[in-house]
């Protein structure tokens, strides 16, 4: 507290300085807490997890108004972290997923006042890390509900977490930003991967859960495409987004289809993609639409063969 007082203070005249007493401050508030819960038990599981919290949010509150990145990263990594710590395993992953996605709405409010891309993937790692080792280890088909809202309101978020940093002058005919592109790249492609890894682990036992989930995917990265399309300034997340709606358009088709119409479907595909491609001038979509041909051709001898040998 006494080094809280003291950055505070010393905000406007040195605030290099008060930022790293601050930032100390916090990681030392978190770990009294975890020492007083877990080796001398003078705090409950309660009690502690709403002062956790509510040290999480100071945190923010102190980086927002100081423009203080690292203020933030710390608030955040020692947030995400302060479940694990003090998990009495119970294994309630509502409680669980339900503080996480506030913390992630705490994220977005700050992505909302600060351009802090590296706050963003703590985020998005923090919460997909955790997530998916839960789903190996503790997922039951009975938690299927819950989880799969869970999952939505996570992607959901998450892409408009991505889309925050670039708000502004979104209807204007600014350049794109460069900054923190690789940033940017992992929450693009990182997020529907991941998602789509989920997702399938949720719905593999349902028949064509796995192309419903996909062609639910396509459908909204070519929609978020066609949103970006006339902006400038999202003319990479265009790019991409366009990209990852391709690709889940192609998974659509073996997971619905058997190999011989997936052989088929994929030759129409890549042929259209490099039709698309030559025209455009994009390298990309021409080796994507030739790897789909080779694809198709690789899938339709593989079923002639099959079906010469038996």
């Amino acid at each position: 507290i006494v080094l809280l007082v003291i950055g505070w203070r010393r905000r406007t005249n040195r605030a290099g300085y008060a930022q790293v007493l601050q930032g100390g401050a916090v990681a030392v508030l978190y770990l009294t807490l975890f020492v007083a819960f877990r080796f001398y038990g003078v705090l409950a599981v309660t009690p502690v997890f709403v002062l956790m919290v509510a040290v999480a949010a100071l945190a923010a509150a102190l980086a927002v108004l100081q423009d203080g990145r690292a203020l933030a990263v710390i608030g955040a990594l020692c947030g995400f972290a302060a479940p694990l710590l003090i998990s009495t395993g119970s294994g309630n992953h509502i409680a669980l997923f339900s503080y996480y996605l506030v913390l992630d709405l705490g994220i977005a409010l700050v992505a909302w006042h600060r351009t802090w891309r590296s706050l963003n993937l703590i985020g998005f790692l923090g919460t997909f890390v955790v997530a998916t080792a839960w789903g190996v280890l503790k997922y039951q088909s009975d938690d299927y509900a819950t989880s799969q809202g869970f999952l939505i309101a996570f992607f959901l978020l998450f892409v408009a977490i991505m889309l925050m940093p670039l708000r502004a002058g979104l209807a204007t005919h600014e350049k794109p930003l460069p900054t923190d592109a690789w940033v940017q790249g992992a929450l693009l492609f990182g997020l529907p991967t991941i998602g789509f890894v989920l997702q399938h682990g949720l719905v593999r036992d349902t028949e064509y859960g796995t192309a419903i989930s996909a062609f639910v995917l396509a459908v909204f990265y070519i929609a978020l495409a066609t949103w970006m399309r006339s902006r400038p300034r999202l003319a990479a997340a265009f790019e991409g987004s366009l990209a990852v709606g391709t690709v889940f358009t192609t998974l659509v088709i073996p997971f619905a289809l058997d190999a011989r119409s997936t052989a088929g479907a994929w030759a129409l595909e890549g042929a259209a993609i490099l039709w698309a491609g030559v025209r455009q001038e994009r390298w990309l979509a021409r080796a994507f639409g030739l790897f789909l041909q080779i694809a198709a051709g690789v899938a339709f001898i593989t079923t002639v063969g099959g079906g010469t040998g038996d």
